[in-house]
């Protein structure tokens, strides 16, 4: 498993694509804890939400960053958090989906988080205190986008997310 500086590396090194599978519904990351709490008291999030510098920072460089969020509903304060920055993350490039298992049950899902990346074996993610290994392949798309399955696959502008965040 990678852990602190081994881990930034990753993304200060990967060339192509990069691929989380989140599966958690509340995750503890330190740095986040009081922008969680404004979050709860009603506070908006801040200015870098509307276009994530972090992804914005790879992105620009040609990366790719790609996410599937494996969720239930009804999601949990944690979750309305975290997908409150999706509509930024996906200004700043990013591919995200989202699997509601409220909606369908899928088959064969991991029951832990994962990054891929197109050079490397999976990495684990030692922030988000998750675990999992497997080869990667590049996830490629032309352009980012939100996707939410359930019913059925829809792809939903960024603006439209907003409906997963209340």
């Amino acid at each position: 498993m990678l852990r602190g500086e081994d881990f930034g590396r990753l993304f200060r090194t990967f060339e192509r694509t990069a691929f989380r599978l989140e599966t958690l519904a509340v995750y503890d990351v330190e740095e986040e804890r009081e922008e969680f709490a404004d979050f709860l008291a009603g506070r908006p999030l801040p200015s870098e939400s509307a276009d994530n510098p972090w992804v914005r920072s790879m992105t620009d460089h040609g990366k790719q960053l790609a996410r599937v969020h494996v969720l239930s509903s009804p999601l949990s304060d944690y979750l309305r958090y975290e997908l409150a920055w999706y509509p930024g993350n996906v200004a700043a490039g990013e591919s995200i989906g989202i699997i509601d298992k409220s909606r369908q049950e899928v088959a064969g899902l991991p029951d832990r988080d994962f990054w891929l990346t197109a050079e490397a074996e999976a990495r684990t993610d030692p922030v988000r205190r998750a675990v999992g290994r497997a080869a990667g392949t590049p996830v490629r798309r032309t352009r980012p986008r939100m996707t939410v399955t359930g019913t059925r696959r829809r792809a939903i502008r960024p603006s439209r997310a907003s409906r997963w965040c209340r």
